[in-house]
């Protein structure tokens, strides 16, 4: 059950979903432009909104987190340079 939640809960996840709804919902949107006479408002468009509102969410979180991972190392190794400094100084 916690890698059912950790997959539904993860950003790549909604990521994969968006890109999906995005290109099945601009797929009906090309359809329906090349085949019907009238042009009506419907669910593809929906469907194509709510995935490019899904992809740019999964996107910012994804880049978030990347973002906090690299101030992360950062500090890690400033934190690394200073325990070697004092080392160095307790030495002498």
């Amino acid at each position: 059950m916690k890698r059912v939640r950790a997959i539904m809960t993860s950003p790549w996840f909604d990521l994969a979903i968006g890109v999906f709804l995005l290109i099945s919902g601009l797929l009906e949107v090309l359809h329906v432009m090349t085949e019907e006479p009238v042009h009506r408002v419907g669910a593809h468009h929906g469907v194509t909104v709510y995935g490019l509102a899904a992809v740019m969410k999964a996107a910012s979180e994804i880049l978030e987190g990347a973002l906090k991972a690299e101030e992360a190392v950062a500090d890690a190794v400033m934190l690394g340079e200073v325990v070697e400094e004092a080392r160095e100084q307790h030495k002498s």
